[in-house]
């Protein structure tokens, strides 16, 4: 090995198990797409190296047979979380390769279910999770990634599964009123739409919301975790 190489495990996790490093040996037993299963001398670890570039090759064994233990389904299974983590690979390293979409407009969304937030540098380590209920910005699209950044600013990354997004430029707005972000200076209660008006959720200063309607008690508005209400104080908001 030329130079230190992430070792990842076959059950498809893009946390490393192990590091494979400039002189020891390591044996290749089985090539699975652009990567090679690689087991340690002693056998205590066994992996995925996605980076063979450099190699040095030493004698030539026969790949062991599967360890017993392991049966059909569970190779099959394991092999199919390894090429998966190979295919997230490739389209991240494409996305790091690609140049901005030019005339891209930022917009803000939400995703449905969680997703990695990658590191602009293309290592397969994720620096953040995308969680449901919480909006981010998208600032630019390269290839098949998008580049995000957190609403407070403290985390970039690419996201690489956009589908099933809730853009914010797409929430159901009054007729003749356009959604604008927000934010207050000091804590305001996001009241009910019902007759009872009751709490249903709180808007805190350095958060942005997103105001879908005008009333005439106040500003209909979109909280982080999915409320909506009526904001009725609307003194001191900084518009976005």
């Amino acid at each position: 090995m030329p130079a230190a190489r992430p070792l990842y495990g076959e059950d498809g996790s893009l946390d490393p198990v192990a590091e494979a490093v400039p002189g020891v040996w390591y044996l290749a037993v089985e090539r699975r797409g652009r990567g090679m299963v690689v087991a340690y001398e002693d056998g205590t670890k066994r992996g995925f190296i996605l980076d063979t570039t450099g190699i040095e090759r030493g004698v030539a064994e026969e790949a062991p047979e599967t360890s017993s233990g392991q049966s059909p389904s569970d190779v099959a299974a394991a092999k199919r979380r390894t090429e998966r983590t190979v295919r997230e690979a490739e389209r991240l390293a494409s996305a790091v390769m690609a140049t901005a979409e030019p005339g891209f407009e930022p917009f803000w969304f939400a995703v449905p279910a969680a997703r990695p937030l990658y590191g602009e540098d293309g290592s397969l380590d994720p620096v953040a999770e995308a969680v449901p209920g919480v909006w981010y910005l998208a600032v630019e699209r390269r290839g098949v990634g998008m580049v995000v950044v957190y609403e407070d600013g403290t985390k970039r990354g690419f996201i690489l599964d956009m589908t099933g997004i809730q853009r914010g430029d797409e929430v159901p707005a009054a007729p003749g009123f356009e959604p604008f972000w927000f934010a207050v200076p000091v804590r305001r209660p996001l009241m009910s739409e019902t007759e009872e008006q009751q709490e249903v959720g709180e808007l805190l200063p350095g958060t942005w919301y997103l105001a879908i309607e005008q009333r005439e008690q106040g500003l209909i508005a979109l909280s982080q975790d999915g409320h909506r209400g009526i904001l009725f104080d609307t003194s001191g908001i900084q518009r976005g």
